[in-house]
């Protein structure tokens, strides 16, 4: 099972950060469009976990980030936010300190993987840390050493996106599936290469949900299996 939270135990009571995280900002393009393309993850299962946006320049990125920056990030399962004491004039620091006890990482960084006390606001920018990058975006296909398709469908903006289809090297459809933000989600059926069905069930973000069928290559239902969350419900 895929889970994208941390939960934090803080005298008592459990919390949850769902502060955006910077995965990249790199140079590249949109299409044949010159970008700044930010990659972002907010550690959450309530929202997209991962996000990739195009801005005209790095300076636009950066004001992007700090326009979306959480006042009060830590909040309880229980919907509380973390209280400050009073009298604390920079809450951040506060936030910082309180995150450099539990190994914690900054809410916005210009390089992966930076720690978040590099200073106070935990912004690190490095002017020569530039990597160029192509984000696709529209139909794509990818091609067996035959010339056959191997795979198709649709990206919006770095991730997959809507139907997707790969195919056995004969050309036959091997697995016909649907995205939605770079996870399998909706109906999933694998078929053998004579064109029978060899399974179908449902994907919630990659995890099969529910009642799966699989059959052999002549067609037959053989074994019915029941998922919650990625694993087997046995009888």
């Amino acid at each position: 099972m895929n889970i994208r939270i941390r939960v934090i135990e803080y005298e008592g009571e459990d919390y949850r950060d769902d502060r955006i995280f910077v995965i990249n900002l790199s140079y590249g393009k949109e299409g044949d469009v010159p970008k700044w393309i930010l990659s972002t993850y907010r550690n959450t299962v309530h929202l997209i976990g991962r996000s990739t946006k195009c801005f005209d320049s790095k300076e636009e990125a950066i004001d992007y980030l700090k326009s979306i920056e959480q006042e009060v990030p830590l909040i309880s399962n229980h919907g509380n936010p973390l209280e400050i004491p009073e009298g604390i004039e920079n809450k951040w620091e506060y936030f910082n300190e309180w995150l450099e006890q539990r190994n914690l990482f900054s809410a916005i960084s210009g390089k992966q993987h930076c720690n978040f006390n590099r200073d106070k606001r935990g912004y690190d920018y490095l002017e020569d840390y530039v990597r160029v990058q192509y984000i696709k975006h529209g139909f794509d296909q990818k091609f067996f050493p035959n010339g056959k398709v191997m795979m198709e469908g649709n990206y919006d903006r770095g991730n997959k996106e809507g139907e997707w289809k790969s195919y056995h090297e004969s050309g036959e459809l091997h697995i016909r599936g649907f995205y939605k933000n770079d996870w399998f989600d909706g109906l999933y059926q694998r078929f053998h290469e004579n064109g029978a069905p060899a399974s179908i069930g449902n994907l919630i973000e990659n995890d099969q949900e529910g009642e799966w069928q699989y059959f052999d290559e002549a067609g037959n239902l053989t074994e019915k299996k029941v998922f919650s969350g990625g694993e087997e419900v046995l009888n």
